[in-house]
């Protein structure tokens, strides 16, 4: 399985490869990319962690297998944190690439959640097509508290 690292500014940035899943999580958007720089300024900011699932292919480099992404924002009534832009690649699915990175973007909302000694509401959202995510959520311990309605919708899942 490929290994589950936290992206830092400028140190594991390729965004040949975060491109690449791009274009994988919207293939109805295939101009979505995100410019290194655009990408450097989100991983500076402290209330933003980006992971990724990275193996070495057989040419010794590194290829990402799937990425995540959480956001913090403080309301008046608490801390909320995001998980968004959870995609891996096509040829690696189904093999636990996706779980581990929720499950690593979970660990990254309750170590927030304990530095700060507050309570973080984590919630994510997931297109009702998107077959192995939504189960997968579920699996995880994410309650569905609001369900899409028409193809444009998405689920909330808290």
């Amino acid at each position: 399985m490929a290994a589950i690292k936290r992206v830092t500014p400028n140190v594991h940035l390729n965004d040949g490869e975060v491109n690449r899943l791009l274009a994988q999580l919207s293939p109805d958007n295939p101009g979505l990319r995100i410019e290194i720089d655009e990408l450097n300024g989100l991983l500076c900011d402290p209330l933003c962690a980006m992971l990724a699932a990275v193996d070495t292919c057989v040419c010794g480099r590194e290829r990402w297998r799937g990425m995540a992404m959480i956001f913090f924002q403080r309301k008046p009534s608490g801390w909320l944190a995001e998980i968004h832009d959870v995609v891996v690649d096509e040829s690696f699915r189904r093999r636990g690439v996706g779980e581990g990175l929720v499950r690593e973007l979970m660990e990254v909302a309750l170590e927030f959640s304990q530095t700060r000694n507050a309570k973080v509401t984590l919630t994510l959202t997931s297109k009702p097509s998107r077959g192995a995510a939504n189960p997968l959520y579920l699996k995880l311990g994410f309650v569905l508290v609001a369900k899409a309605e028409g193809e444009s919708g998405t689920n909330l899942y808290k």
